[in-house]
């Protein structure tokens, strides 16, 4: 799988690091998951989110893209 498409903790930590940079803002609203990487265990990809939140980078975190049978 190519790296630039997982959504594992470390990708997750970069992306957002990276996009704020080129915004040049210290957060944003919502950050999107936007496939569901099958690679990456659901857990892990939740708590990276959770993090990024808690860390004040971003105030939410969606999906879209995912099929509603990723999370059950």
């Amino acid at each position: 799988m190519n790296s630039t498409r997982t959504t594992n903790r470390k990708h997750i930590k970069e992306s957002i690091k990276k996009c704020l940079e080129r915004l040049q803002m210290d957060d944003v609203d919502i950050l999107y998951a936007h496939l569901y990487d099958y690679d990456t265990p659901l857990e892990e990809i939740v708590r990276s989110f959770h993090e990024v939140i808690e860390e004040g980078h971003a105030f939410y975190w969606g999906t879209s893209n995912w099929d509603a049978d990723v999370v059950i």
